[in-house]
C-alpha cells in the first residue's frame, strides 16, 4: 500500500468511527445533528483563518504549516535541519477530525501524522478538548524517538491554547505506552486490558499456531503478555500484528516488560483539575510541562516555534466548531493560586 493509499485508509477509517459515533450520540438526544450541520456554514470562516498560516500544497494533500521543530547537533542525517508542521483538515473537520502532519523540511517528505478529534468538552461548554485517535510514523523515520516528538509537540498545542489533551480508544501498545509516559491514565469506566510489552526473543512461545509462525514472512520486535489470554483473544487480527512487528507470547516475558492498556481510551489528570477553581490544576500542568520541554530538550538546543499567536493555534484547532467563543474558552490565569 503507498503512502497515498494509507492517508486515504486512515481517512476512511476516521469518516467511518466518526459516522457511527455522530450517529450514537444523536439517537441519545446529542447535539451531533446540530454540530454537524453548523460545521458546513462555518467552513469558509475557518479556511479563512487558516490561511493565516503558509499553505503547502493542493487539494486533499493542502496542510497549513503552524510551527516548526529545529533539531540542534542531530547526529541523524536526516534530521540536520528542520520538522514542519501543519495541520491538515479532513472533509467535515466536525465529525471526520484533523491530521496534525510532520514534514521533513530536507526533503519535504512526510515524516508522520497524528489523528485528532478536536470538539467541545463535554462536562464544560467554556473548555475544549482534541483527542488523539491515532498516530503514524513512516517506516524511514521508525526507531528514532520521534513517537515522544510528535507527543510532546502535540500537548504544546495544547498547553498553549489550554486545551484538555486526551486519547479515544487505541489499540496499538506502543501508542498507549507513550501516552502513559506523559501522564495519560485509562479512564476509572474505560474498560481495556492491560497487557506487558516486551522486546521479542527467539524462541518464545507464542499463542499463534505452528503453521502461521511458519508461514509468517516478518520479523517481530516486540511480545504481548497478558496473564488472561482470552483478554486478547480478537484484539488483535494477523493484518494488526504484522503491522506492529508483534506476537502474542504464551509465558511472560523475561525480563518483565512495561505494563500498558489497550482497547481503552486514556485521559489526563489536568482534566480533573481544570474549571474547577482548583490550584492543584497549575501544579499539575507545570509538571506536564516540565515533561514537554524535557522531552523536545530545548535546554539543548533543539527549538519548537509556532507561528502566530495562542488564539490563532486554537482557531486552527477549532475553527471549524460552530458555536464556539473563542474569548470565552478557558484561560489558565483564570486559576486561583496559593501564594
Amino acid at each position: 500500500c503507498s503512502k497515498a493509499c494509507a492517508w486515504e485508509d486512515s481517512s476512511r477509517f476516521l469518516s467511518k468511527i466518526s459516522s457511527e459515533a455522530s450517529i450514537d450520540r444523536a439517537e441519545k438526544g446529542g447535539h451531533a445533528n446540530a454540530v454537524s450541520m453548523g460545521g458546513d456554514q462555518q467552513m469558509p470562516v475557518y479556511f479563512e483563518r487558516l490561511n493565516q498560516f503558509q499553505k503547502v500544497g493542493k487539494g486533499r494533500e493542502a496542510w497549513w504549516q503552524i510551527g516548526s521543530f529545529k533539531f540542534s547537533n542531530c547526529s541523524d542525517a536526516d534530521f540536520r535541519e528542520t520538522l514542519e508542521i501543519g495541520i491538515q483538515p479532513h472533509r467535515n473537520p466536525v465529525r471526520n477530525g484533523i491530521s496534525l502532519v510532520f514534514i521533513n523540511s530536507k526533503n519535504q517528505e512526510k515524516v508522520g501524522f497524528m489523528l485528532l478529534r478536536n470538539h467541545v468538552y463535554h462536562s464544560n461548554q467554556a473548555l475544549l478538548q482534541s483527542s488523539l485517535i491515532g498516530m503514524l510514523i513512516e517506516k524511514k523515520y521508525r526507531g528514532k524517538g520521534l513517537a515522544n516528538i510528535f507527543m510532546s509537540i502535540w500537548l504544546s498545542v495544547c498547553l498553549d491554547t489550554h486545551t484538555i489533551p486526551a486519547a479515544e480508544k487505541i489499540n496499538k501498545p506502543l501508542i498507549s505506552l507513550v501516552l502513559s509516559r506523559f501522564g495519560f491514565i485509562p479512564p476509572i469506566d474505560g474498560g481495556g486490558v492491560e497487557v506487558e510489552i516486551a522486546p521479542y526473543k527467539q524462541g518464545m512461545t507464542t499463542v499463534q499456531s505452528k503453521s502461521d509462525e511458519t508461514q509468517r514472512d516478518w520479523e517481530p520486535t516486540m511480545c504481548l503478555y497478558s496473564p488472561s489470554h482470552k483478554s486478547l483473544d480478537g484484539a488483535f487480527c494477523n493484518r494488526d500484528l504484522r503491522q506492529q512487528k508483534m506476537v502474542i507470547s504464551r509465558d511472560p516475558p523475561n525480563p518483565r516488560g512495561k505494563k500498558v492498556h489497550v482497547k481503552t481510551g486514556f485521559v489526563h489528570p489536568i482534566a480533573e483539575h481544570l474549571g474547577r477553581n482548583n490550584p492543584d490544576s497549575l501544579e499539575t500542568m507545570t509538571q506536564l510541562e516540565t515533561m514537554v520541554k524535557g522531552t523536545l530538550s530545548e535546554e539543548d538546543g533543539n527549538k519548537l516555534v509556532f507561528a502566530g499567536n495562542a488564539m490563532s493555534l486554537k482557531q486552527s484547532m477549532f475553527g471549524f466548531m460552530p458555536g464556539i467563543s473563542f474569548e470565552d474558552t478557558f484561560k489558565v490565569s483564570d486559576i486561583p493560586c496559593e501564594k
